[in-house]
C-alpha cells in the first residue's frame, strides 16, 4: 500500500472523484477547496424549502459509464430516477421530445421534421452535417451540441457530435436529491479513508522548479508539499492564476489563444407552482425562445432543469424547484450599479424568454434568485463564470493544453477541460484514467 501524498485542488466532482479513487487505492488525499461548499457546478443549494441544482445534472444512461463505475469501484450507491424521455428540444415552430424508444422517436421526427428525417436516415458524418446545412431540424442538433460541448454542431468534432447525436437512444435519469447526491457520498468516503477535504481554503500559488511542481502556497502563507498536485480547474485557471513560471506560462496560453474561448453562465432559480407548467413539457428542456418583435438576431438559449414528479422532496408540496441556465460571453465582471443593472436585465430576459414554454409563469413565481458569472467565479473559482468545460472543436482535440497532463510531470488537470468530455460522465472517466496513470507511474 502507498502512503503518498496527493493534493487537490477544487472539491468539485473531478476533484472529489480522483480523491476518492486515489484514497481508494491508497494514497493519502488532502482536498483544497476555496468555497464552503463541496461539489462545484455539480452541487445543490437550498433557500425557503426549495433545492436547486448550481449546474444542469441530468445524466445519459450509459452502461459504461464513467459515474458507474467510479461509484461501483468505491463500493456506493446512487439513487436515480429513470426517464424515457431524455430531454425536450423546443426552437420557434416546433417541439420535440428525444425519447429512448426508437419508434417514438421516428414519430417526433416524422410529425415535426418529415424532410430532415430522410437526410438523417440516408447520411452521416459530414455528410450528415452539410445535408443538415439548410435543414430547418439543425437547430435542433446545435441546441444538443451547444448544451454538452458549447459549439454549433456543423463546427463540433466528429467524434463527439456523434456522441452527442446517440444520447437520446440510451434514455438518461436524474438523481433523486440532485447533484449533492454525487458530490457528498465522494466528500465522505475521503474522510473514512484517511484523507480530508479543507473547505474555505484557497489556493494561492503553485511552485514550480524545473519540470516538476514542488508545492502548494496557500492564500494563508502555508506551503504545502505532495507528491503529485491535482487541479479541478480549466488550464485558464492553471496558467493565467495559480503559475509563476513565465516561459512555461506563455507558451501554454499561446496554445489555448487558438481555441475558442468558452461562453460564461447567468442563471436563474425559480420556485414555480405546478399549475403554471404545462402537462406536456419535460423535466430537462433545451430551448431557443421566440425572438421578440423588431429583434433581428436570433435568442440565446436557455437550459431548463426543474425536479421530476419523482424526486418532490426539493420543492414544497404543488412547487417545483426549476434552474434555468444561458451561456453567453462575457468578459468582465462588472462593479456596482452596473453589475446590479446587468444581473437585473438578464433576470428580465430569460422569463420574458420563458413565457413561450410558460404563458402564465409570472403568476407562479414564489422565489427568484440569480446567479452572474461574477457569483459563479466567486463560488467555483472559474474565471468568469466559464463552468462548461471547452468548446468540444478539433482545435481542442488537437491541442495539448487540454488535457489530464500540463507541461509539468507530476501536475495533473482534471474536471471537465479534457476532450470528448460529456459532463458528468466525461469528468469521471477523466478522473479514472488519471488515476490509473498516477497509480502506475508512481507504483
Amino acid at each position: 500500500m502507498m502512503n503518498d501524498l496527493a493534493l487537490i485542488i477544487g472539491a468539485g466532482i473531478g476533484g472529489l472523484t480522483t480523491g476518492a479513487l486515489l484514497a481508494k487505492r491508497g494514497w493519502k488525499v488532502i482536498v483544497l477547496e476555496q468555497s464552503s461548499r463541496i461539489g462545484g457546478c455539480c452541487g445543490t443549494f437550498s433557500r425557503s424549502g426549495f433545492r436547486f441544482d448550481v449546474g444542469p445534472t441530468f445524466f445519459p444512461n450509459i452502461l459504461w459509464g464513467g459515474l458507474d463505475s467510479v461509484f461501483r469501484e468505491l463500493g456506493l450507491d446512487l439513487e436515480r430516477i429513470f426517464q424515457d424521455t431524455f430531454y425536450q428540444v423546443c426552437i420557434p415552430g416546433h417541439r420535440i421530445s428525444l425519447y429512448r424508444n426508437p419508434d417514438a422517436m421516428m414519430e417526433e421526427w416524422a410529425r415535426e421534421f418529415p424532410e430532415a428525417l430522410k437526410s438523417i436516415n440516408k447520411s452521416s458524418g459530414r455528410a450528415l452535417s452539410r445535408s443538415l446545412k439548410k435543414s430547418p431540424a439543425l437547430p435542433v442538433f446545435d441546441l444538443q451540441t451547444l448544451f454538452w460541448g458549447q459549439t454549433e454542431f456543423t463546427k463540433t468534432a466528429i467524434p463527439f457530435a456523434s456522441q452527442v447525436a446517440g444520447l437520446p437512444s440510451t434514455g438518461g435519469f436524474c438523481l433523486k436529491g440532485g447533484g449533492g447526491s454525487i458530490s457528498n457520498p465522494l466528500f465522505e468516503y475521503i474522510g473514512s479513508h484517511r484523507g480530508e477535504v479543507r473547505l474555505g481554503c484557497r489556493v494561492k500559488e503553485i511552485l514550480t522548479e524545473k519540470n516538476d511542481a514542488v508545492g502548494i502556497r496557500l492564500e494563508s502563507g502555508e506551503v504545502m508539499e505532495g507528491r503529485c498536485y491535482i487541479a479541478n480547474t480549466t488550464p485558464w485557471g492553471i496558467y493565467e492564476r495559480l503559475i509563476s513560471d513565465g516561459h512555461r506560462m506563455r507558451r501554454m496560453i499561446h496554445r489555448m489563444r487558438k481555441t475558442p474561448t468558452p461562453n460564461s453562465v447567468f442563471a436563474l432559480f425559480l420556485g414555480v407552482k405546478e399549475s403554471c407548467i404545462p402537462s406536456r413539457m419535460c423535466h430537462e428542456v433545451l430551448y431557443i425562445p421566440s425572438p421578440t418583435k423588431g429583434e433581428n438576431d436570433s435568442a440565446t438559449p436557455l437550459f431548463i432543469a426543474m425536479n421530476p414528479p419523482e424526486d418532490m422532496g426539493r420543492a414544497p408540496e404543488g412547487y417545483r424547484a426549476m434552474s434555468i441556465f444561458k451561456y453567453e460571453p462575457y468578459e468582465h465582471a462588472n462593479k456596482g450599479k452596473e453589475y446590479f443593472a446587468c444581473k437585473k436585465r438578464i433576470e428580465e430576459e430569460i422569463i420574458h424568454g420563458l413565457k413561450g414554454l410558460m404563458p402564465f409563469i409570472d403568476e407562479g413565481i414564489s422565489l427568484c434568485e440569480s446567479a452572474t458569472p461574477a457569483t459563479y467565479e466567486r463560488f467555483t473559482g472559474r474565471p468568469l463564470g466559464r463552468i462548461k468545460g471547452v468548446p468540444q472543436t478539433l482545435s481542442v482535440l488537437h491541442n495539448k493544453a487540454f488535457s489530464e497532463f500540463t507541461c509539468y510531470r507530476n501536475l495533473f488537470l482534471t474536471g471537465d477541460c479534457v476532450p470528448l468530455c460529456l459532463g458528468v460522465e466525461g469528468v469521471c472517466l477523466s478522473a479514472l484514467r488519471l488515476t490509473d496513470w498516477i497509480c502506475k507511474r508512481y507504483s
